[in-house]
C-alpha cells in the first residue's frame, strides 16, 4: 500500500518559531526521535513549561522533607531510629507529595500531549490552552496516569510476589538444595523485569489515545494494546534512548556520591540537594522528549494501521459546516455479521 504524502502547514507558533512542516507518512524508529527532537527544540519554552510543574512538586516535596529532617536533627543519611516519629512524618510528607504530584502529572501530561497533537496536525497550540483542555477532565487524565503503572504492574507483581513465597515455602521444607531457592529467585527478578518492560510499552500510547480520541480509561488502554500489536520493539528503543539521556545528568551523581567521605559532616546535604536539583532537570528535559516520542509513536501507528494520513487529508478537503477535528478521527467499528436464516 502507497502511503500519499501530505504536506501540513507548519504551526504559527504560540512560541514566535518559524513555519515548520509535518509529514503524515509512516516514519522509522530514528525519523521519529529525529522529529521528536525538532519538535522539542523549536517549542522549547512550551514543552519545558508544562514538564516543569510535576517537576517543580517534586522539588518541593523532596527540599520539605530534607528540611524536616534538618529541623528535627534526623540524620540525611537515614540513620538513627527506623520507626521514629520523624521517619514517620517524613514518609507521610513523601506520600502526600506522591499524591500532589500525580495529580499535578496527570494534568500535565494531558495537556502536552494535546498540544503535541495540534502543533503536529498544523494547528495552534498555547500553554494555556492546554491546561484549559485538561482541566475540563482532569479527573480522567490523573487517574489515567495511575491506571497506566496499574494495568502494566499488577499481574507480573502478584505473580512474583506469589512464586518468591513458593520458593520459600518450599526451600524452607528442605525439598531443595539451598542454592536452588536463591537461582530461582533471581530467575523470577529477570522475568519480573521483562514482563514489567513488556506491559509498560503495550500500555504506552494509552495516554495519547486518552487525550487525542478522548476514550475513557479501559478503552484507551485497549486502544493501546491494539495499536502495539507489533513493533513494540521501537518503544523499547525509545526508552533506551531515554535511559541514557538520563544516565548523562546521573553521572554527575554518581561522581557526587563517591565524594562524600570527602565532604566532611555536610556531605550527605550536599548530596541530596544535587540529587534534588538533577531530579528536576531530568523532569524538565527528559519528561517532554518521552511524551513528544510516544505521540509521534502513536500518530505513526494510526497512519501505518488505519490510514489515518489519507483520513486527515479527507477531513481538511470537507465542506467547511461538516468538518471534525482531524484528531478524533477513529476506524469504523467491524461490521456485525449476519444473523443465520430461521429452519423452517
Amino acid at each position: 500500500m502507497s502511503y500519499p504524502t501530505i504536506d501540513l502547514p507548519g504551526p504559527g507558533g504560540a512560541e514566535g518559531n518559524p513555519a515548520q512542516p509535518y509529514q503524515l507518512t509512516p516514519l522509522t524508529t530514528g525519523q521519529i526521535l529525529d522529529r521528536t527532537f525538532v519538535l522539542f527544540r523549536s517549542r522549547f519554552t512550551l514543552f519545558a513549561g508544562l514538564a516543569v510543574f510535576p517537576a517543580a512538586v517534586s522539588l518541593l516535596v523532596g527540599l520539605g522533607q530534607v528540611a524536616f529532617l534538618l529541623a528535627t536533627h534526623t540524620p540525611l543519611n537515614g540513620g538513627g531510629t527506623p520507626f521514629s516519629t520523624a521517619h514517620l512524618v517524613n514518609l507521610g510528607i513523601g506520600s502526600i507529595g506522591g499524591l500532589l504530584r500525580l495529580c499535578v502529572y496527570g494534568i500535565s501530561i494531558a495537556a502536552t500531549n494535546w498540544c503535541i497533537a495540534k502543533i503536529y496536525l498544523g494547528e495552534p497550540a498555547t500553554m494555556k490552552a492546554g491546561f484549559d483542555f485538561a482541566f475540563r477532565r482532569w479527573f480522567r487524565y490523573v487517574a489515567m496516569a495511575l491506571a497506566q503503572a496499574w494495568f502494566a504492574m499488577w499481574l507480573p507483581t502478584l505473580v512474583f510476589f506469589a512464586a518468591v513465597y513458593a520458593t520459600f515455602a518450599i526451600g524452607s521444607s528442605k525439598m531443595l538444595n539451598s542454592f536452588v531457592p536463591s537461582l530461582l529467585i533471581f530467575v523470577g527478578i529477570i522475568g519480573y523485569f521483562v514482563w514489567l518492560i513488556i506491559n509498560f510499552i503495550r500500555v504506552s500510547l494509552a495516554i495519547p489515545a486518552c487525550v487525542v480520541e478522548q476514550l475513557a480509561i479501559r478503552a484507551s488502554i485497549r486502544r493501546s494494546r491494539t495499536l502495539l500489536v507489533s513493533r513494540k520493539i521501537r518503544i523499547f528503543l525509545l526508552g533506551l534512548f531515554l535511559i541514557a539521556l538520563e544516565m548523562v545528568f546521573l553521572a554527575i551523581l554518581f561522581t557526587l556520591a563517591a565524594m562524600i567521605p570527602k565532604m566532611g559532616p555536610n556531605g550527605f546535604l550536599i548530596y541530596q540537594l544535587a540529587a534534588l536539583a538533577i531530579a528536576f532537570i531530568i523532569g524538565v528535559l527528559v519528561s517532554p522528549i518521552a511524551a513528544i516520542g510516544l505521540c509521534l509513536f502513536y500518530f505513526d501507528e494510526r497512519v501505518r494501521r488505519e490510514g489515518f494520513d489519507i483520513e486527515f487529508l479527507l477531513s481538511r478537503s470537507a465542506p467547511p459546516e461538516t468538518l471534525v477535528p482531524p484528531e478524533t478521527l477513529v476506524p469504523p467499528p467491524p461490521p456485525t455479521p449476519e444473523a443465520p436464516p430461521a429452519l423452517l
